[in-house]
């Protein structure tokens, strides 16, 4: 049987983490998706590995429904990813170490080191506080100073740069509050 294979194959590695991601996808009202979802059961009952679920909206999904999601449920710990915060110099600081270490990634020739710091808010501001934003925003804005010659980020590379549908949005709100604060402060102010 595969998933006898497999499981030698696994114990025999030594895996200790099982990583599944997507898992949002799966369809467990369909036979092939209710096999999967029956073999991840059975991977986790007989595996002496931690597996971890990644994906959105997890409690949601077709994997957590039902009998058998209610027992895969009972074997796991939730943990919700949110974006990062803003609110506090704390969350501000850790932001900011966040950018860093995505900029540290970069390998632009021309790029100077910690320079996208002084950037830290307007990042956050144009991708939300998220992760996978800000990843894909200083990748794309890498790749396109790669493409130009300028092998470096800054501002006007940023600019012109665009970001996923969520971080535009979130964007464009921000942008639409600010100015609705704005103009009730020319309103009190006349």
């Amino acid at each position: 049987m595969v998933t006898e294979r497999v499981l030698g194959v696994l114990r025999t590695l030594g895996t200790s983490l099982v990583v599944l991601d997507e898992v949002h996808n799966l369809t467990t009202n369909r036979q092939a998706g209710a096999e999967a979802a029956s073999t991840l059961k059975q991977f986790a009952d007989r595996l002496d590995a931690t597996f971890l679920y990644a994906g959105i909206d997890l409690p949601t999904t077709d994997l957590f429904a039902g009998d058998m999601g209610r027992q895969i449920k009972a074997r796991m710990i939730m943990h919700q990813m949110r974006p990062y915060g803003n609110g506090t110099k704390a969350d501000r600081e850790a932001w900011t170490e966040l950018v860093l270490g995505v900029e540290d990634l970069l390998t632009l020739a021309a790029h100077e080191a910690e320079s996208l710091a002084e950037e830290a808010a307007y990042l956050w501001d144009r991708t939300g506080g998220s992760i996978g934003g800000l990843r894909a925003l200083l990748s794309d804005a890498a790749i396109g100073a790669i493409i130009d010659g300028t092998e470096k980020i800054d501002r006007a590379r940023l600019q012109a740069t665009a970001t996923d549908y969520a971080a535009e949005e979130h964007h464009h709100k921000r942008a639409a509050l600010s100015s609705g604060s704005r103009k009730r402060g020319l309103n009190r102010a006349q």
